[in-house]
């Protein structure tokens, strides 16, 4: 295992910040990273698994789907930040796969921790956008 990731190195799923700002901020950085492990999952699956099996295509399908929604998550908070007038979002490459050279079992591990904290992510993001309001948001 010496090319595995260290699960430290998959980001944290709870939201972090002391305003709603911070929240936000937090929020764009996490959903960009998780982004780019997805790409890095969805990389580790096509060479492991057969693609003429339907159950490969729509388990790839159902990444793909979930790369499109956290480009939405991302995108629609940075454009929120922006109107809240922090212009200086920070942007994580995403498109670039973070594929290392690892044995079979640790891309299956490695597949399954992200998407284990990314469920957990998601959850804690939708919380925290749930209590948002715009008085929270222009007032902190």
């Amino acid at each position: 295992m010496n090319g595995f990731r260290d699960p430290v190195d998959i980001v944290p799923e709870i939201v972090n910040g002391s305003t709603p700002k911070e929240k936000l901020q937090n929020i764009f950085n996490r959903s960009t990273i998780f982004h780019g492990q997805i790409i890095t999952v969805r990389k580790y699956m096509e060479d492991l698994l057969d693609s003429s099996d339907n159950k490969t295509d729509d388990l790839i399908k159902a990444l793909n789907g979930t790369i499109n929604h956290l480009r939405r998550l991302y995108t629609l908070v940075e454009k929120l930040l922006k109107n809240l007038g922090m212009n200086n979002t920070t942007t994580v490459s995403t498109e670039k796969s973070q594929v290392k050279d690892i044995d079979d079992y640790e891309k299956k591990v490695y597949g399954l921790l992200v998407l284990q904290r990314l469920q957990s992510f998601l959850v804690s993001a939708s919380n925290e956008l749930a209590g948002f309001n715009n008085s929270s948001l222009c007032h902190k």
